[in-house]
């Protein structure tokens, strides 16, 4: 029997593929839907992001930011992110399959 280090940094850099587990994914976005008298604001509005995320297995997910970022569902983050803008999240575990 082996004795194996643990990552402490696993839950956003390991692939994962079981269903009991976190899974890490890139969520990238724009505001294209925010209306603003600023035109400043309206061309940050335009201007794509990108955040790295996790969902866990009970369905809720956590967006890597500067502050909580919680959404119960991963329904509930995609209709948020939906309605300020376009949106597109790719999961980690499905593009190391592809490679």
């Amino acid at each position: 029997m082996s004795i194996q280090p643990i990552n402490h940094l696993d839950a956003t850099t390991k692939l994962w593929k079981r269903k009991d587990e976190p899974r890490a994914f890139t969520l990238k976005f724009d505001q294209s839907k925010l209306k603003s008298a600023n035109p400043v604001r309206r061309l940050e509005y335009q201007e794509k992001k990108e955040l790295m995320g996790v969902q866990f297995p009970n369905g809720a997910c956590i967006l890597d930011r500067s502050f909580m970022c919680y959404f119960p569902t991963l329904s509930d983050l995609e209709e948020s992110f939906h309605t300020i803008g376009h949106y597109t999240l790719t999961w980690h575990d499905e593009m190391e399959q592809a490679e």
